[in-house]
């Protein structure tokens, strides 16, 4: 059965949290671009058994502009198959940290922008990435002033071409 399955959000104003949640045991997601894109109140999200699973392969603007959230448990998620991370978590101004040492990113071909202004961010967990089809890397970590260490020495970088602003 092909029939779409509802996925359902319910957002509280005074914790400024969001909660998603659906019937189904797994979500499968192929395109997860904008879902979260300039939710500028947002503090927290309970992502319940929502998932970016093994269909997903587009990730831009996921988190954009969601300017009051300061961290995101992400870690578990299936990011096999995603090829485009571009402003993933641009403008996200007052994240601290972000561990995403467990997605694998070797199908990825564009992360233009993807921490672009995340200026409060301290900790980013990537080492263990190899964007091994990552082309364009584009402003990748532009404006992220608060880095304390950023350690991409063990990545495999044979296919970047664009790296301006990097």
């Amino acid at each position: 059965d092909n029939s779409p399955l509802p996925i359902y959000a319910t957002y509280n104003p005074t914790d400024s949290l969001l909660t998603i949640f659906t019937p189904a045991k797994n979500i499968e997601i192929e395109d997860a671009s904008y879902m979260f894109f300039e939710f500028h109140a947002l503090r927290s999200i309970d992502f319940g058994n929502f998932r970016v699973n093994e269909r997903t392969t587009n990730m831009t603007c996921m988190f954009q502009s969601c300017i009051s959230l300061p961290a995101l448990d992400v870690s578990n998620w299936n990011t096999g198959k995603v090829q485009v991370l571009t402003a993933a978590f641009q403008d996200c101004a007052n994240m601290t940290e972000l561990d995403l040492n467990n997605w694998d990113v070797s199908n990825v071909k564009e992360a233009i922008q993807i921490f672009n202004r995340c200026n409060k961010l301290e900790t980013l967990k990537i080492s263990s990435w190899n964007p091994v089809s990552l082309a364009d890397g584009t402003t990748m970590f532009q404006s992220c002033t608060s880095l304390k260490e950023l350690d991409l020495s063990g990545w495999n970088t044979a296919s970047l071409s664009k790296t301006a602003g990097m």
